[in-house]
């Protein structure tokens, strides 16, 4: 996945605004999504590679780029599967 622009791009509903480094939270004026910005890159980021790989999120029940943290893995919300079962 090309990290371009994901820090700059909202993981929820895919607009993108330009950032300064030193903006640490993401906060979408489009749909009002509120994270820090690194979390908010990593599920653009995590939803860009399902994608790829031709996981449709939908089908499995889970809203699109949406990540929570778990001891040890990250786990995908809604769901207590690890993404690695995913692949």
């Amino acid at each position: 996945v090309n990290p371009a622009y994901t820090s700059q791009t909202c993981s929820q509903c895919h607009h993108r605004e330009k950032k300064s480094l030193s903006e640490r939270e993401h906060s979408c004026r489009q749909c009002g999504y509120t994270i820090h910005r690194d979390l908010n890159s990593a599920e653009y980021i995590l939803a860009l590679g399902l994608e790829s790989m031709g996981v449709i999120l939908e089908a499995l029940g889970l809203r699109e780029g949406v990540v929570t943290e778990s001891i040890g893995s990250a786990r995908i919300e809604g769901n207590n599967t690890t993404i690695a079962e995913y692949i």
